[in-house]
């Protein structure tokens, strides 16, 4: 085919997620495959989730076609087969939850001010280009490399990128939504009290969590 599977990365309810390279050139560069399953999406006992599935699915991929920066994971190539969509993606070995792993009391400041900065310049990218994500938090950014290979051009080579844009939602008619989704521990306070609520501050208010739980090393919002 075109792209050459080699391992499994991670699975959720809907993909798996593999390491490919295109073609059969192994010293290509890895790139992830994400294979999402159309059954899976198109769950025939509810024409309700069935429909609303497909349409993330739908705004998953025109959000990664859309917003294109250094921070945000890169979408390459979208194929489709009868039973999956089939998303080739930037390849990271590990995610910032991973990451942190390393750090149990905390990470140093300056690794805190390098990563929230690229952070920041991709989310408010994401919201220019009209998308929230609504699902920031460490398991959806990727780490890229080691601290002591991050320089000054991290802002152009992107040390962390944002990654799956499953919940995300297109902001460009308006910013307010109604849809409680996200993650326990980074909801804004408006979604736990079932509000309307603002896609860009919610994405915000996830990012200052994240933060919160790099200096501390643990999460505090349960």
């Amino acid at each position: 085919g075109k792209y050459a599977v080699s391992r499994k990365l991670g699975e959720g309810e809907f993909a798996t997620v593999f390491a490919c390279r295109a073609g059969d050139d192994d010293g290509a560069p890895e790139l992830a495959l994400k294979v999402i399953n159309k059954a899976k999406v198109q769950r025939h006992s509810s024409i309700l989730k069935s429909k609303r599935n497909i349409r993330r699915v739908n705004m998953e991929v025109l959000a990664m076609r859309r917003c294109r920066h250094a921070g945000i994971c890169r979408i390459y190539d979208v194929l489709h087969s009868p039973s999956s969509v089939y998303l080739v993606m930037e390849m990271a070995e590990r995610d910032l939850f991973t990451f942190l792993d390393g750090y149990p009391d905390g990470c140093p400041e300056p690794i805190i001010k390098q990563v929230m900065r690229i952070l920041a310049l991709g989310l408010r990218h994401c919201h220019n280009a009209g998308v929230a994500h609504r699902d920031v938090k460490p398991e959806n950014i990727l780490v890229v490399g080691e601290p002591h290979e991050w320089d000054e051009a991290s802002e152009t080579k992107g040390i962390v990128k944002i990654c799956d844009f499953g919940l995300c939602a297109d902001i460009e008619v308006s910013s307010k939504l109604t849809d409680f989704v996200g993650s326990p521990g980074f909801f804004a306070p408006e979604l736990m009290m079932r509000q309307r609520y603002d896609g860009p501050l919610a994405d915000a208010w996830s990012m200052g969590a994240v933060m919160v739980e790099m200096f501390l090393g643990h999460r505090v919002f349960e």
